[in-house]
């Protein structure tokens, strides 16, 4: 029986994916860093301490990657400041039915935390969320995943874990979860098959019918 849901935040709980494109613009053309070179499937979906590296890196080295980082914090403050939840409605229904929630995220704890703190977003009360604590921690989702089950006081096999990018079908299924692959990010739906998720899901909706079907809540 699943008695809880794991979520990855960027571009699978809040769509960032075009927020993501404004960053790097901003990045690039109000601070004069080279961004636009790095691979963004290689740089997205990886935590902020290996993106605050690889900019570091493009950049030969010139600039401090502490300045760097506080960059990228200011960049994201302006352009996460209106993130609004996907599926509420579906979200609530999960939160009604007793279902814990959880997220997992590589991004700023700090930039999740303001985003669940938007009025819009705080009818929806997640029972666990873990980030990185500091701006350049290097977690992985592994790690994260097992910390989000002791949190959320759920076995393995009660929880469903649910991400947009390959590394988080490769991430649960190395914790032995449920992996519900979502198309939502850099990743098309056939590119995520081809890593076996256990469920492939286009939103919210259909996890939503998944568990109604399966008769599990």
């Amino acid at each position: 029986m699943i008695k809880g849901i794991i979520f990855d935040f960027d571009m699978t709980l809040v769509d960032t994916l075009e927020i993501g494109h404004k960053i790097f613009c901003e990045m690039e053309r109000k601070y004069g860093l080279n961004v636009f070179s790095l691979s963004e499937r290689k740089v997205w979906g990886e935590s902020r301490k290996n993106f605050l590296s690889a900019v570091w890196r493009a950049n030969k080295h010139k600039i401090p990657l502490e300045k760097i980082n506080k960059i990228h914090l200011a960049v994201m403050d302006k352009f996460y400041k209106n993130c609004r939840l996907k599926d509420i409605e579906v979200l609530k229904f999960f939160q009604n039915h007793k279902i814990k929630l959880g997220i997992i995220s590589n991004n700023s704890n700090r930039i999740v935390k303001k985003v669940l703190r938007m009025p819009v977003n705080r009818v929806i009360k997640f029972d666990a969320v873990l980030s990185a604590e500091k701006s350049t921690d290097n977690v992985s989702k592994v790690s994260l995943i097992k910390k989000c089950l002791r949190r959320l006081n759920l076995k393995k096999s009660e929880a469903i874990y649910v991400g947009d990018h390959i590394m988080d079908i490769i991430a649960a299924e190395r914790v032995d979860v449920i992996s519900a692959g979502i198309p939502t990010g850099l990743y098309s739906k056939k590119e995520l098959k081809k890593h076996h998720p256990d469920l492939l899901i286009n939103n919210f909706r259909d996890l939503k019918k998944y568990i109604l079907v399966n008769n599990i809540i």
